[in-house]
């Protein structure tokens, strides 16, 4: 198998993640750099978000391009194997909150394609509230596992980013809210803030099971899982 220096690897796919935050064109970016896409894996993407964070990339700038650089790039990030954790663990916890939640959300979509605004409606506020409780599940993170991780290695300084994307959810939550207790929400209006919904909660999720709990399962021991 063709191996690659690690520090190779991050700066290329730095320069790349910095070229389509500069507007540059995708397709030229990608194929100038996809040959170091294969050597991708969870720890060089904090190392790369790290490393724009400190060279004074915002991370409103980052968190506009994530979702596209993330979409490139999640394919070739190696799967992590969760099939033999606890439920009871902290780490099982975790992703037993998602899965709750991927849930919930696949029975709103089944309602909202039926086109019935009413019902749609009072089960979207349902799910707001619901979301609402998940919000634990963010505090969860911030104040045990990204703390613990932020000691293990400066890279994980990068969390950050995924802290701001939690804010964007809880602001965005606060709007929902008002917008569906309007007695002027359209269907135009509603089809667009449940896309909205939908793209920042299972994208956080997305973001979690592919990157953020296989770098945490890498990095603790068992002992140090026990603690949390």
């Amino acid at each position: 198998m063709i191996r690659m220096d690690k520090t190779t690897v991050v700066v290329k796919i730095s320069q790349y993640v910095e070229g389509l935050l500069d507007g540059k064109d995708g397709l030229i970016l990608y194929n100038s750099y996809k040959e170091y896409f294969p050597f991708v894996n969870q720890e060089v993407l904090f190392d790369v978000f790290h490393q724009m964070m400190t060279g004074g990339k915002s991370i409103d700038d980052i968190l506009n391009i994530l979702p596209k650089s993330i979409k490139i790039l999640m394919p070739y990030l190696p799967k992590a194997e969760f099939g033999d954790l606890s439920e009871k663990s902290f780490l099982g916890i975790l992703i037993a909150d998602n899965r709750e939640m991927v849930f919930r959300l696949e029975k709103m979509k089944e309602v909202y394609l039926k086109g019935d605004l009413p019902e749609s409606i009072e089960l979207s506020k349902t799910l707001i509230s619901q979301i609402q409780e998940y919000i634990s599940h963010f505090v969860k993170k911030e104040q045990i596992l990204f703390a613990e991780m932020e000691k293990k290695h400066p890279r994980y300084e990068g969390l950050a980013i995924m802290w701001a994307l939690h804010d964007k959810i809880r602001d965005f939550l606060k709007e929902a809210q008002q917008a569906l207790d309007s007695r002027n929400l359209t269907q135009d209006d509603f089809s667009k803030l449940v896309g909205k919904l939908f793209f920042l909660v299972y994208g956080s999720i997305e973001k979690e099971d592919n990157i953020l709990f296989p770098e945490a399962l890498r990095i603790f021991s068992e002992d140090e899982w026990k603690k949390m």
